[in-house]
């Protein structure tokens, strides 16, 4: 594994569930969007990363999981070093819902115990509450989730939504030792598919429940339609026709994830890694984004409060 660029290329993660402020942070809309900023100094670039949430509503929890994995698997392949994560939560929300509590039981399996002293907390949305029931609601999250993470290294912190804030966390993960990611470690296993490491093994179970539900509700459909057909109720048996149809367009997109869990993401990145290497030697930020499919904007000297010019 060799970085392909003379620069020496660093990386920041922003994680969080939609909602959270990971646009606000990075300043930039789409999901898995990399910024950038060259620079910094004599031989230093920074990437700051915005990631997809597992509560979007036109991908699953399957499609965003490959997506973030292959990435990481991409990331590291490189050489491009990881500095750490800054994990967004609102203060807006009066508890988890269960779409955040599920991304946080994710993000702690993508990252491992050994990377927790590389995370950053934050909870953003502070000029939307009061800001005595913001201080008890951050307590409650440290005390129900975010305990085990602040034990192990992880800051916890409010944040004001200001650059110079931002500036200041990203340099504070910047200081940090590299790290590497337990799903990184597991994929570095060229025989592990992504349904096999400790994230995908949270995803793996509900796909195949969700498939058998699916597929008796198939079942209860045919058995409907054939009712209806035989007394002769088309009208009916239309209805459930229809509901067939739609019941089978689920079916696929369930076993599409069974399929996306089955994926060998460190193979997929190398392949696509060498093409990429076939028609072009850029930096490991461009060739990142080349491969995992992002959008990337350069910024020069935008990160001043490192104090290299």
């Amino acid at each position: 594994m060799t970085t392909i660029s003379p620069r020496e290329e660093c990386m920041v993660l922003v994680m969080g569930v939609t909602g959270a402020g990971k646009s606000h942070f990075v300043n930039k809309e789409p999901p898995l969007s990399l910024i950038a900023y060259s620079d910094v100094g004599e031989d230093m670039s920074v990437a700051i990363v915005d990631t997809p949430g597992f509560d979007d509503t036109v991908r699953s929890d399957a499609e965003v999981l490959h997506e973030i994995t292959r990435f990481l698997s991409t990331q590291h392949q490189l050489g491009i070093r990881l500095k750490g994560i800054i994990y967004l939560q609102s203060i807006n929300e009066v508890r988890m819902r269960g779409s955040s509590v599920r991304y946080f039981e994710m993000f702690q399996q993508i990252c491992g115990e050994q990377a927790f002293s590389n995370v950053i907390l934050l909870t953003t949305m502070w000029d939307r509450v009061p800001e005595s029931e913001g201080r008890k609601r951050q307590q409650q999250l440290r005390e129900e989730f975010w305990n085990t993470l602040e034990d192990r290294g992880s800051t916890i912190a409010p944040f004001d939504g200001s650059a110079p804030m931002a500036e200041g966390f990203i340099m504070q993960l910047l200081a940090k030792e590299d790290v590497v990611l337990q799903v990184q470690n597991e994929l570095d296993d060229s025989r592990c598919l992504l349904g096999q490491t400790s994230a995908g093994r949270l995803v793996l179970p509900n796909v195949k429940h969700q498939l058998e539900i699916t597929a008796r509700e198939l079942d209860e459909l045919d058995k409907e339609i054939s009712i209806a057909n035989s007394a002769g109720r088309q009208e009916e048996r239309i209805r459930y026709e229809e509901k067939k149809r739609d019941t089978l367009k689920k079916m696929k997109r369930e076993k599409r994830d069974l399929e996306e869990l089955k994926t060998n993401v460190h193979s997929e990145a190398a392949e696509k890694i060498a093409k990429v290497k076939k028609s072009m030697w850029k930096s490991g930020f461009q060739v990142l984004a080349t491969v995992a499919g992002l959008s990337i904007s350069i910024f020069v000297n935008l990160l001043p409060f490192l104090g290299v010019y």
